[in-house]
């Protein structure tokens, strides 16, 4: 008892809920990232939901370790995470289910968004050295994880819209029109983007045309 008595002391309630819910967190990723890769039709994903899975389990088991050294036990059950963590897992598996990568890196980013908030507020405890050490390195990891699907949904929307201002350019003005009133700085990119291609191909196109300055240095 004497032993317990001092890691409460050493290790506050608030704290010790944080790191209870960074637990909890984890080992429901690890779930979900593994159901996710045996739903995965996309063999590129399978590989990195089976890659968050392995990490995912490796962080659990630190902060478990983590609570048991400070007198308290990991709370997480299967199942027992509700509200938006749950959510978020019911909508990954209906993206996966109709195979839209876009839906999926979308879901994955956000909840790799939240998870970091979890972090954002264990790392705002009164956490031991070492604890903290740790929280901070895992903090890393899942900053890194949304990052990198923030900007892989990021590029599949710029990819998206770019294909549909070229439908729309083969459709007529009357439906590229529209598309600059829907988004007007994706579209005045895009129009740049094309008029600059074109220009580069007319030149290049001209006969007789003397390229000989090219070559020229100044200083």
């Amino acid at each position: 008892m004497a032993n317990l008595g001092a890691s409460e002391q050493r290790l506050g309630q608030s704290a010790l809920s944080a790191l209870q819910d960074l637990s909890a967190r984890c080992h429901d990723s690890e779930q979900g990232y593994r159901r996710s890769a045996q739903d995965a039709s996309d063999s590129d994903l399978r590989q990195q939901f089976e890659q968050l899975a392995n990490e995912r389990s490796s962080m659990a088991g630190e902060l478990d370790r983590l609570l048991r050294e400070n007198g308290s036990e990991p709370t997480w059950r299967e199942g027992s995470l509700t509200g938006a963590a749950h959510r978020m897992w019911v909508d990954l598996r209906t993206a996966l289910s109709r195979n839209e990568r876009q839906a999926i890196l979308e879901e994955v980013a956000r909840g790799e968004s939240a998870a970091e908030d979890a972090y954002d507020n264990a790392l705002r405890q009164d956490l031991p050295a070492d604890a903290m050490q740790i929280v901070r390195q895992q903090h890393r990891q899942v900053r890194e994880a949304r990052n990198r699907y923030r900007a892989m949904a990021g590029a599949g929307r710029t990819t998206s819209r770019t294909g549909e201002l070229a439908h729309r350019l083969s459709a007529g003005s009357e439906s590229v029109a529209q598309y600059v009133q829907e988004r007007p700085l994706t579209s005045t990119f895009a129009v740049f983007a094309i008029g600059f291609l074109c220009g580069v191909l007319a030149v290049s196109m001209m006969p007789g045309q003397d390229r000989s300055y090219s070559t020229r240095r100044y200083w």
